[in-house]
């Protein structure tokens, strides 16, 4: 499978788009990330906007977190934030309702799977 088709199938320049539309409107209403830093609690503003898409099923809130989370990873707060790419072991992997680890790696090929 390509990156093209992995993309199309697994991607949303959708939402992207929508983010990037937030981010400017924010930017018209609240100024810019960079200025607001120290006086926006992220993580409380996240989980305000996670209960609203909770409470209504409006994904408009999903592009906001997600625009939130980049301004995290653009500005991080968190005083022990860093970069490093991770491989299977140091990802937490999906979870059901329960908190059950779903992924799992396939022994014959490598591919990774949602048994």
């Amino acid at each position: 499978m390509t990156r093209a088709e992995i993309l199309k199938r697994a991607f949303s320049e959708e939402f992207v788009e929508g983010m990037r539309a937030r981010i400017v409107t924010g930017c018209f209403k609240y100024g810019f990330p960079d200025e607001t830093v120290k006086q926006v609690d992220r993580w409380e503003t996240i989980k305000a906007r996670w209960q609203k898409y909770v409470e209504t099923g409006n994904t408009e809130y999903m592009m906001d977190i997600a625009s939130f989370v980049m301004v995290e990873f653009m500005f991080p707060r968190h005083n022990k934030a860093y970069f490093a790419p991770t491989d299977s072991d140091g990802s937490p992997g999906l979870q059901d309702s329960r908190g059950q680890a779903l992924h799992t790696r396939r022994e014959t090929t490598g591919e990774r799977h949602i048994p």
